[in-house]
């Protein structure tokens, strides 16, 4: 064999090594994904978590929104309550001549 045919093989080594150490550097890299992946069932067990936490915060906001329902009634009522007063208070200075 001459030196440019050595030349020529060791530069295809070289390049089938460099290959070689790629895909298992891939791999390992495949392998650190799969080890952070999670599992089916710990995924169904998170999404529960989330759902049933999603359901406890809409059942506080229907608890907030009757609340303030409440006060915006009980608000409506104490003003036309007032108006009325105020009505009558008009209406006795007129037949006591205070007005």
């Amino acid at each position: 064999m001459s030196k440019t045919e050595i030349s020529g093989l060791e530069k295809r080594l070289d390049t089938i090594e460099s290959t070689m150490v790629t895909k298992d550097e891939f791999h390992k890299e495949i392998g650190q994904v799969r080890d952070q992946m999670v599992t089916k069932d710990e995924f169904h067990t998170s999404m529960n978590a989330v759902a049933d936490r999603m359901n406890e915060m809409t059942t506080r906001m229907d608890e907030v929104v009757t609340i303030l329902k409440r006060l915006d009634e009980e608000r409506i009522f104490t003003i036309e309550w007032v108006r009325r007063i105020e009505t009558d208070v008009e209406r006795m200075k007129k037949h006591l001549h205070l007005a």
